[in-house]
C-alpha cells in the first residue's frame, strides 16, 4: 500500500470505506476499498475474492477496472480507476437526466451489461449507486459483490440478491433467474434517470413486492412522444454502431466448452428457454465474427447428430425452445450481416443527413472469403434442415424471407457461376440450400406461392443454368423445384418457358449415370407437357 498517498475518505458503508489516493509512480487517481475482514465468515471472505477475481479479468469502457487487490492480516485492498460520483448522487443533486444524456448514459450501461453477459457473468445487484460516473459523464458499472458466474446451469440461482427497488419478479418470489433479471434491474435505472423516481415505489417491502409483481409501468408525460427514437438502440439494426461489443475469443471458448457438454450427453443447456437466448445472441451482432457465427449453428445442430434412441423426447423440447426463440429468422439474420457491406448512402455523402447515415448492400458470393462462405452455408444448413424438421420452422422462414427482404440474398446464392466450385463447396451447398427451402414452401405452404416466385421468376435468375449445372445436387433440387412450380405456380412457369428450359429438362431425362434424377426429370417432363406451352 505504499504505492499510494490517500488523500481523502470518500464513502463508507458496512463493506468498509472507500478512500481517494493518488498512485506515487504516475500520479493516477485510483479509489481505494478497504474492506475489514473482522467478524467475516470464511464464506464472506470467499465471495469477496470471487469478486475480486471476476473484476480483475473484466476489461470494458464501461465497466470500473480494478488495477490490483492486495490482502493484509486484517483487511482486503481493491485498487480501482477513480470515478467522480454515483449515479444515485447526481440525481439526487440534479434531479432527472434530459433525455439526450440520459440516452447516452443508458447507453454505457447497456453496452456494459451486455459485456458481462458475454462473459458468462450476472451482476445481480444493479442499481444507481452501482453505476459511476467519471468528469465526462461516461457510465461504469461497479460493486461486483453480488456477482456470480454463468454457467451453462445458471437458472438454478434462486437465492434472493439485490436490491428490492431494482428486483425483477423472478428473483423476489425465488423463481429460478438468469441474464434477464439483470435486464429489469437496467430497465429500472433507465426509468428513474428519466423520471427522477423509481418505477415502483411503496411504503414496505410487502407492498414494494406485491407493485412490482403485478402494476404496469407508467412513464412520466414529460417524456417525449413516440415519435422520438427508442430510449435503447435497437441491437438488430444493421449498422454495426447499434450493436453491442463482443468478446469473439471469450465467446469462442464458451461455445467449445459447451459443445464439449453437449459430447459428453448434457443436453439440460439446450432445453432452457434463456440459455439458448444466450447461446442465439451472437447471431444478432455485427461485430460478430465469422467463427463465431458458425461456431453458434455447429453447437445448436449437435443434437440432430448425436445418434441416440434414448434422445427422442429431449430432441422434441429442443425443437420447441428453438421456435421459442426464433432460431430460424436469427440465423437468416446473422447471414445477412455476414453478407452485408456497409456503404455511406448518397444523401449522407452528400452532406444532406447527419454523418453516419448508413445503408447496407449485399455483397455477391466472389466477394466473400471461404470463411464467410462456410459459415453462410452452416448457418443455412440448419436452417434447411429445422424447416424440414417441424412446420413451426418452416412458418417463421417465411416471415423471415418477407421481414428481411430476402430475395436479394437468395438470388446471390442462386446466380453464381458454379463452373468453377467443386461439388462440395460452401457455395454450391448454400445454394442447394435455398433450392431445398423454397422446395418446401411450396410443398408444405403453397399460400406462401408468392415468396418463391418472386425469387425463382426473377430476370436475374436463369433456370435453365441450375438444370444444366456440372453439380449434382443443384440439378436435382432445380428439377424438384421445377416440378413443384408447375403444380403451384404455373403461370409463372409459363413466363420462363423456352426452349432451353425443355431442352436442359430432357437432358436430364436421358441421362442414365444418375437414376433418381433421371426419374425426377421425367416425372417433371410428364406433368408440363400435359400444357399447351410445352412445345414453344
Amino acid at each position: 500500500m505504499d504505492r499510494y498517498s490517500v488523500s481523502s475518505l470518500v464513502g463508507q458503508g458496512s463493506f468498509g470505506c472507500v478512500y481517494k489516493a493518488l498512485r506515487k509512480a504516475d500520479g493516477k487517481m485510483v479509489a481505494i476499498k478497504v474492506i475489514s475482514k473482522r467478524g467475516r465468515s470464511a464464506r464472506e471472505l470467499k465471495n469477496l475474492r470471487r469478486e475480486c477475481e471476476i473484476q480483475a479479468r473484466l476489461k470494458h469502457p464501461h465497466v470500473i477496472e480494478m488495477i490490483e487487490s492486495l490482502e493484509s492480516k486484517m483487511d482486503l485492498y481493491v485498487i480501482t480507476e477513480f470515478a467522480l460520483m454515483d449515479l444515485n448522487r447526481y440525481l439526487t443533486y440534479n434531479g432527472p437526466m434530459e433525455e439526450e444524456p440520459g440516452r447516452r448514459v443508458i447507453g454505457h450501461l447497456v453496452s456494459a451489461l451486455y459485456y458481462l453477459h458475454a462473459n458468462r457473468i450476472l451482476h445481480r445487484d444493479l442499481k444507481p449507486q452501482n453505476v459511476l460516473l467519471d468528469k465526462n459523464m461516461h457510465a461504469k458499472l461497479c460493486d461486483f459483490g453480488l456477482a456470480r458466474n454463468m454457467t451453462l446451469g445458471t437458472h438454478v440461482l434462486t437465492s434472493i440478491k439485490g436490491t428490492p427497488l431494482y428486483m425483477a419478479p423472478e428473483l423476489l418470489a425465488e423463481q429460478p433467474y438468469d441474464h434477464q433479471a439483470d435486464l429489469w434491474s437496467l430497465g429500472c435505472i433507465a426509468y428513474e434517470s428519466l423520471a427522477g423516481q423509481p418505477p415502483f415505489c411503496a411504503s414496505s417491502i410487502v407492498t414494494l413486492i406485491t407493485v412490482i409483481k403485478h402494476e404496469d409501468v407508467k412513464w412520466p408525460s414529460t417524456l417525449s412522444s413516440d415519435n422520438t427514437p427508442p430510449l435503447l438502440p435497437g441491437w438488430d439494426s444493421c449498422d454495426e454502431s447499434q450493436s453491442p461489443p463482443i468478446e469473439n475469443d471469450e465467446w469462442l471458448a464458451f461455445l467449445n466448452r459447451s459443445v464439449q457438454e453437449i459430447l459428453d450427453g448434457e443436453l439440460d443447456s439446450l432445453k432452457q428457454h434463456n440459455l439458448v437466448s444466450i447461446i442465439v445472441a451472437p447471431l444478432r451482432n455485427a461485430k460478430a465474427i465469422p467463427r463465431v457465427l458458425q461456431s453458434v449453428a455447429q453447437l445448436l445442430s449437435l443434437p440432430f447428430v448425436l445418434a441416440d434412441p434414448l434422445l427422442i423426447v429431449d430432441l422434441e423440447i429442443i425443437r420447441n425452445v428453438y421456435v421459442d426463440v426464433k432460431l430460424v429468422p436469427n440465423l437468416m439474420y446473422a447471414c445477412k450481416l455476414l453478407l452485408s457491406n456497409r456503404q455511406l448512402t448518397d444523401s449522407a455523402a452528400s452532406g444532406t443527413h447527419p454523418a453516419g447515415s448508413l445503408s447496407r448492400t449485399l455483397r455477391s458470393i466472389p466477394e466473400l472469403s471461404e470463411e464467410e462462405l462456410e459459415t453462410a452455408s452452416s448457418l443455412y444448413e440448419l436452417v434447411c434442415h429445422l424447416v424440414h424438421l417441424q412446420q413451426a420452422f418452416l412458418s417463421q422462414f417465411c416471415d423471415a424471407v418477407a421481414i428481411l427482404s430476402a430475395n436479394e440474398l437468395f438470388l446471390n446464392f442462386l446466380t453464381y457461376d458454379f463452373r468453377q466450385a467443386d461439388s462440395d463447396s460452401a457455395s454450391v451447398r448454400l445454394a442447394g440450400c435455398i433450392l431445398a427451402l423454397l422446395g418446401c414452401v411450396l410443398r408444405e405452404l403453397p399460400e406462401n406461392a408468392e415468396l418463391v416466385e418472386r425469387i425463382v421468376f426473377s430476370p436475374r435468375l436463369r433456370f435453365a443454368t441450375l438444370l444444366q449445372s456440372r453439380h449434382h445436387l443443384l440439378r436435382q433440387r432445380a428439377c424438384q423445384l421445377l416440378r413443384l412450380l408447375a403444380r403451384f405456380s404455373l403461370r409463372g412457369v409459363q413466363r420462363i418457358w423456352g426452349v432451353e428450359l425443355r431442352q436442359a429438362l430432357q437432358e436430364l431425362a436421358d441421362n442414365y449415370n444418375y437414376p433418381a434424377l433421371r426419374i425426377e426429370a421425367a416425372q417433371t417432363i410428364d406433368e408440363i407437357s400435359q400444357f399447351s406451352f410445352f412445345v414453344t
